[in-house]
């Protein structure tokens, strides 16, 4: 329900554990942190790998686009599986991370068999844009972009991060 969802992001938002597991295709789940003037600043770790997202939807409208729309703190350890990210009107969008920010890290975390689809900015299938550290992460060779992904012609596509900014790093 939308009130969960509110709850769930607003637990997260200030660095609590909640449950993803009611969010699906049919009940997209609000982007968390969707602006730069407000980042995730928190740890969001998946314990070692052992974290697995998978079979929703996000769907912002605008802005940033990724399961944080803007990253400022870490995130690690955690797998993105079948994730669909309509990021129709969005700026920069990542199925995990629509912007990260300078001193943010993604570390140990891929993405497998994902949709990301109709973006007219920056696309990158786990990070739109990297102005921070992405160590040790991965995207599967079954994800794909095809010729209806964009609705305007992107600035940059890429697979990792849509684009690696001065600043950022990818190791």
């Amino acid at each position: 329900t939308d009130a969960t969802h509110r709850a769930a992001n607003a637990r997260l938002a200030s660095g609590q554990y909640f449950d993803l597991s009611d969010c699906d295709a049919d009940h997209p789940f609000p982007v968390i942190a969707p602006d730069a003037a407000h980042p995730y600043a928190g740890i969001f770790d998946g314990v070692d790998g052992s974290t697995t997202l998978s079979s929703f939807t996000l769907r912002p409208g605008s802005g940033l686009c990724g399961l944080f729309g803007a990253n400022a703190g870490q995130i690690l350890h955690v797998t993105l599986m079948s994730v669909t990210a309509d990021a129709t009107g969005c700026d920069c969008a990542g199925s995990l991370v629509g912007i990260n920010l300078p001193g943010a890290t993604v570390s140990n975390c891929d993405d497998l068999n994902d949709s990301s689809t109709h973006a007219s900015g920056v696309l990158g299938y786990l990070v739109g844009r990297n102005e921070g550290v992405i160590t040790a992460s991965s995207v599967s060779a079954h994800s794909y972009m095809t010729d209806e992904t964009f609705t305007a012609s992107p600035t940059s596509a890429g697979g990792i991060a849509g684009t690696c900014e001065q600043g950022g790093s990818l190791a």
